[in-house]
């Protein structure tokens, strides 16, 4: 799941490749190596960090991925970008909530992962509810 905001593509950052899928551009990043003695080798482990915006380069949709490695990279205020709905795109409202009411529910797999996430981040449980809900704590 992608986030709803654009990200810069990290630059400065060597492992960070890019690979098209059935006309889309996703950005991934090599956590490791792993040497095969046999072929001579090292084989590059890769992730997705997110999807590239085709109207803004440079910019990406990130995903949970990109904040497991690259928990020090500041979000945008803005929590949605408002583009029309249609397949490969980001809608205006999370998928998880339209109208008011719940489309579907959250497995716990999902739900540990995006915590994991938020606790690598370094944000307390209190600024997540507030990012989750668009309120302030000082209010």
């Amino acid at each position: 799941m992608y986030m709803n905001y654009l990200v810069k593509i990290p630059k400065d950052v060597k492992g960070i490749t890019r690979k098209k899928i059935r006309g889309v551009m996703y950005v991934y990043y090599i956590y490791e190596r792993i040497y095969d003695s046999e072929k001579k080798y090292s084989v590059p482990r890769t992730t997705s960090i997110g999807k590239c915006d085709h109207q803004k380069p440079g910019m990406m949709y990130p995903n949970a991925n990109y904040f497991r490695f690259f928990s020090d990279a500041e979000t945008p205020k803005t929590k949605y970008v408002g583009k029309k709905t249609k397949k490969g795109s980001v809608s205006e409202k999370p998928s998880a909530v339209r109208n008011g009411q719940p489309e579907k529910r959250i497995s716990e797999q999902e739900l540990s992962n995006l915590w994991r996430a938020f606790e690598k981040s370094g944000r307390t449980f209190e600024e997540v509810i507030a990012f989750l809900t668009d309120t302030s704590l000082s209010e």
